[in-house]
């Protein structure tokens, strides 16, 4: 007796295990379900809806097999259709699309020609002078300037503008209906567009990270536009045809901060959407429009953000309205054609260039080196006590460095586009 009555509740302790592992199973599969007829259905609510209907009647078939030859049959097709009710109500949790919100262009944004906008900031120079402009091109892909880090760069407008701007996709600026045009060429020609859009017959090209490989695109088009280059913790060269390697800033945490920003990668919504974000950029922006999107990115990288300073260096704050799309995007595209070879290279053979590369960045290196190799007036200076976000974590050394290279003279004037 004694025997029994410790059976019992183990008995149905694991009865109520397995009927939460069935809805689990039955859960993931319509996930999965989701995620197969997704590809081949362009309408969520058309997919969502094959998919469900195919998880009941597959596992209403499977109950009556099961259960045809015993006499609680009835009682086994409640057990599965209050499984299949939660499961289903757990799945839709998931995979539901969430409401679209429009962007509306901000006061001075610069409107394209296909009807998309970019945000852009300019702040003028305290006294007038003939001095080229600095044009800032952010990082990412997807992440735009922080208020601070454009509060930085505006310490260069003493005797020149300073040009900062949102590329397509990214904080105040325009979403593109369709992810697949966020891509490498897009972001060199909306730069071709913020150039054009200053006026003037030269500027100066100030990249970070990503940046840096954008404005490299547009110099070896336009090397007469370029007056010289400043490259803040450079992305790799981008050689045209050549997959851009990803960044991975996570590789600078402590094992506890990893596992937590994993947890947070792997919620169901989270791994559902970057799954169809693989499988098919557009259905996925179907299933979660860019202010979801951008606002689960923003809570991934501010969970990933102690890699970008050195250690015991206060985090800075994430920027407002990253772009989880325009991030994804040219880390697709095939071939990655980018126009930038040995021989394009060689166009901006007499353009000065300031490449700062910071102690602690989680980028190689060897990166700087690399332009030095192929830039001959490249200067490489080294920032101590720095990660990649350098400009929140040495602004002084950094605003010293490019006044410096703002002073140097000037290249002689190219001709063409080559």
């Amino acid at each position: 007796m004694v025997v029994a009555s410790v059976a019992r509740p183990a008995a149905v302790l694991w009865r109520w295990v397995r009927r939460i592992l069935v809805v689990l199973l039955i859960t993931a599969a319509q996930v999965a379900l989701v995620l197969a007829a997704a590809v081949v259905v362009a309408a969520p609510a058309t997919a969502v809806a094959v998919a469900l209907a195919t998880s009941v009647i597959v596992a209403l078939a499977w109950t009556w097999l099961r259960a045809r030859t015993r006499r609680d049959i009835r009682h086994r097709f409640a057990l599965a259709g209050a499984a299949l009710a939660v499961a289903t109500v757990m799945t839709l949790l998931v995979v539901l699309p969430s409401a679209p919100v429009p962007v509306t262009a901000p006061p001075g944004a610069l409107h394209l020609r296909d009807g998309t906008f970019l945000a852009m900031r300019t702040v003028e120079a305290d006294a007038p002078s003939n001095a080229a402009p600095v044009v800032a091109v952010h990082g990412g892909p997807g992440v735009p300037w922080t208020a601070r880090e454009r509060e930085v760069l505006a310490r260069l407008a003493t005797d020149r503008d300073v040009v900062t701007y949102d590329q397509i996709g990214t904080g105040a600026s325009a979403r593109l209906d369709d992810p697949a045009g966020y891509t490498f060429e897009r972001a060199v020609r909306d730069l071709e567009a913020v150039v054009d859009a200053t006026g003037a017959a030269r500027v100066t090209l100030l990249g970070h990270s990503w940046g840096a490989q954008v404005a490299v695109g547009y110099a070896v088009r336009h090397p007469e536009r370029v007056d010289r280059l400043v490259f803040l913790t450079p992305g790799a060269v981008p050689w045209d045809g050549v997959a851009l390697p990803p960044g991975a800033p996570q590789s600078r945490l402590s094992p506890g901060a990893q596992a937590a920003l994993y947890a947070l990668a792997l919620q169901p919504r989270n791994l559902f959407t970057y799954t169809l974000t693989v499988l098919d950029p557009g259905v996925a922006h179907r299933f979660m429009p860019d202010a979801e999107a951008d606002a689960r990115y923003r809570e991934l990288y501010l969970a990933a953000a102690a890699g970008l300073v050195c250690d015991g260096h206060e985090v800075p704050d994430a920027p407002e309205r990253l772009g989880y799309y325009a991030n994804h995007g040219p880390g697709v595209e095939p071939g990655h054609p980018t126009g930038v070879t040995g021989s394009s290279l060689g166009r901006l053979a007499e353009h000065p260039v300031l490449i700062l590369r910071p102690e602690c960045d989680y980028l190689d290196a060897g990166i700087a080196d690399e332009y030095a190799r192929e830039l001959p007036r490249t200067r490489v200076t080294d920032v101590a006590d720095s990660g990649h976000s350098l400009l929140e974590e040495q602004p002084d050394v950094v605003i010293a460095a490019i006044r410096d290279l703002l002073g140097e003279e000037a290249p002689a004037a190219a001709s063409g586009t080559g």
